[in-house]
């Protein structure tokens, strides 16, 4: 190894471990509960037939294992890379992600202050249009921090979404109906010939983030699914700076945000004067921007408040009701957080998880 190449490429590797296990966690941890015993299996050590078998982690500790990761990495990795590899600045806009699932102590204004470091000193900058980030710039645009380089005769994710000139995914009328009034709306979606069902007229909408409506062929661009792009750092920093009481500066940069999106239309957010009216129109603008790019709207979902993800999508929620079936409340214990189980094969081939580590409401055979 020439200079410090060996500890940028242990950086590298870490900062995967530390986004891989933060995915683990989001599917399969109590994530939300950082006194819970319900983590993930936490494997730092190379493996080995004889250590193989482990213990799962408690919540604290699976946070622990990630944040001690990025923090490596922040310090060891390669400033500039391209922007399919990574890099700092994409190591510490995970750990921004990290924080702000958290939720801990100074956890928002920690993420805050990566989240400004990363705006004023990276070398990132939003696009006048964001919508030329999918339909013509791909990973040649100044805004993507880390995206998907695909691999010859990989399908990419244009074909998922309109597969043989047949669209795959649709929008809910809840979501569709965010972009009345916004002008990406024929920029991102296209309506189909209405045609009868069943006794019912449907229109079938189609979602185009992807390619351009009415242009299917990607043309240069091979891929649009992108991990990170600047926009959700500034997003984050308006978030974390709302929950730590700073209203007029998390206004801003949602603005900002929402400028490069062409809305012109700022009255709501004109209205916001506490955290919970800016998180209502934070929370559709998050999703407006940031939905089908690698997860990102539940992330959205598990950090905002009940009441404001509960209007938009009653079924995330478990619901309480009375015996007569009428609606009661919100279930405390039902997050809708909803986390899958830990495989079988967990139990099957490794002896130190016993069956009352499988997370509660599931069985292990």
């Amino acid at each position: 190894f020439v200079d410090k190449r060996k500890t940028e490429i242990l950086g590298e590797a870490r900062f995967m471990r530390a986004l891989i296990y933060y995915q683990l966690l989001r599917y399969f941890g109590y994530y939300w509960d950082i006194d819970s015993p319900y983590g993930i299996l936490l494997r730092t050590e190379p493996s080995q037939a004889s250590s193989l078998a482990i213990e799962r982690s408690s919540v604290k500790d699976t946070y622990t294992a990630i944040l001690s990761d990025l923090d490596y990495a922040i310090i060891n990795i390669k400033a500039e890379n391209p922007n399919h590899y990574a890099n700092l600045w994409i190591a510490k806009g995970q750990k921004v992600r990290v924080l702000m699932m958290r939720g801990q102590g100074e956890d928002y204004t920690e993420a805050a202050n990566i989240a400004k470091d990363i705006i004023d000193n990276g070398p990132y900058e939003l696009e006048a249009n964001v919508i030329d980030i999918f339909h013509t710039l791909g990973l040649k645009s100044q805004e993507v921090m880390f995206g998907i380089q695909p691999k010859s005769n990989q399908t990419d994710v244009i074909n998922a979404y309109y597969y043989r000139n047949s669209a795959q995914y649709f929008p809910t009328s809840n979501f569709y109906a965010l972009f009345d009034n916004d002008p990406r709306k024929e920029q991102l979606f296209l309506e189909g010939k209405p045609y009868e069902f069943y006794g019912q007229m449907i229109t079938p909408i189609t979602l185009c983030k992807h390619y351009a409506p009415n242009n299917i062929a990607p043309g240069d661009i091979t891929e649009s699914q992108y991990q990170m792009r600047l926009t959700e750092i500034y997003l984050l920093r308006a978030e974390a700076l709302a929950r730590t009481n700073n209203i007029p500066e998390a206004k801003k940069l949602l603005r900002t945000v929402m400028e490069h999106a062409n809305i012109t239309d700022f009255t709501a957010l004109d209205a916001v004067n506490d955290e919970h009216s800016f998180m209502e129109v934070y929370f559709k603008e998050y999703l407006k921007n940031l939905f089908c790019e690698s997860g990102r709207e539940l992330e959205l979902m598990i950090r905002m408040p009940k009441d404001i993800v509960y209007a938009f999508n009653p079924q995330y929620y478990n619901i309480v009701t009375d015996e007569k079936g009428d609606f009661v409340a919100i279930g405390e214990d039902a997050f809708g957080y909803s986390i899958f189980a830990l495989p079988t094969d967990e139990f099957r081939y490794n002896s130190k998880l016993k069956k009352e580590d499988q997370n509660p409401g599931y069985t292990v055979y």
